[in-house]
């Protein structure tokens, strides 16, 4: 682009206006190299100055040096747009980060890894602890009078040191006023950019902790009952048993003596039971072997010539099921100890029992 184009306008206003539309590479060609001549260029992008009367190796190297820095330029611009996006990214990216971390409804403490300084806490957790930021900001987290054992703490960040990662379900922290609460304590590294940062994240569990009290307490209750009306049960069966036996000892009819005690027998078989869960604390399951010994020894107060061998595995049922075998068990037993040793003969039974 010649510089002196006539009267009206010059050359550089002529380039002013072909740049708002065409972004092309100028260079400005004139036979004045005068300051002021120079200057009018000054406030254009241009990309090269000419003298005219130049030789041709100096026109053509000006003209590649043109493109070249024309290129250079439109590389930058580009660069410049990546890394413009980039930020706005980064600006997204920060702001949703920001917004997460204040709005948690954890607490969060951001520390150092490499010497455990504090450099950012949540509002949750000021709030959950009663210290200011300022309180929290600088400073290990040992120095911290919620966390009051230090050396527990200390221990903490070395574990964190070593693992990178560490989970307590239940640590107690006091607050500034003295409460002391429950936390469920999670803390794991991890790098942002080439820093490691350790992220503690705080749940205060002392509602929950609460209620699971609640529910125990509720849950020993109900077994002290239950173990009360086993107790209450056992006694009346074997209080039924009693008057039946005594019963029995008193009535003059051979028929009526037979079916008492074979009533003797059933109602002994289920006092078994429950004196069996008395005794181990059960409430819903039998060890077989254990109830089918005290039911058959209870038979054999009923005899005294028949040896009875048990050959009984290890088996554990509900106590529904053994009240149904203890029942099945007497009524093999007395049916071999009358029918098949009458007139109480000498004689032995072989009870083998298998899942």
């Amino acid at each position: 682009m010649d510089i002196n184009l006539g009267e009206k306008l010059d050359g550089t206003d002529i380039a002013k206006i072909i740049l708002t539309t065409k972004d092309i590479p100028i260079i400005f060609l004139s036979s004045h190299s005068e300051r002021e001549v120079v200057e009018k260029t000054e406030n254009i992008i241009f990309y090269g100055y000419v003298v005219k009367d130049s030789s041709i190796t100096v026109l053509d190297a000006s003209i590649k040096m043109a493109f070249r820095l024309y290129d250079a330029y439109q590389n930058l611009k580009n660069q410049k747009k990546e890394i413009e996006t980039d930020e706005k990214k980064l600006e997204v990216l920060e702001k949703r980060y920001r917004r997460l971390f204040e709005s948690a409804k954890d607490g969060i403490l951001i520390l150092n890894a490499d010497n455990g300084r504090i450099v950012d806490v949540n509002p949750y957790l000021i709030k959950m602890l009663g210290y200011t930021k300022e309180e929290f900001l600088n400073k290990n987290i040992w120095d911290i009078s919620a966390f009051k054992n230090i050396d527990y703490s200390k221990q903490l960040y070395k574990e964190l040191q070593d693992k990178d990662f560490v989970r307590y379900d239940t640590l107690p922290l006091e607050t500034k006023d003295g409460k002391l609460i429950q936390v469920e304590f999670v803390s794991n590294v991890y790098l942002v950019d080439t820093d490691r940062v350790i992220q503690c994240n705080i749940r205060d569990i002392t509602t929950r902790i609460d209620y699971e009290k609640t529910l125990t307490d509720a849950i020993d209750q109900k077994e002290s009952l239950l173990k009360e009306i086993q107790h209450r049960t056992k006694n009346s069966f074997s209080m039924i048993t009693s008057l039946i036996y005594l019963k029995a000892s008193v009535t003059q009819s051979e028929e009526t003596k037979n079916i008492l005690e074979d009533l003797t027998l059933r109602v002994q078989s289920i006092s078994d039971l429950y004196s069996l869960l008395h005794e181990t604390n059960s409430y819903y399951e039998v060890q077989l072997k254990t109830y089918c010994n005290k039911v058959i020894d209870s038979m054999l107060s009923f005899t005294k010539n028949i040896v009875i061998n048990k050959h009984i595995e290890e088996i554990t049922v509900t106590t529904k099921e053994a009240a149904a075998i203890g029942m099945i068990l007497v009524e093999l037993l007395s049916n071999s100890i009358k029918y098949a040793f009458p007139n109480s003969s000498n004689g032995i039974i072989n009870i083998v029992m298998k899942k």
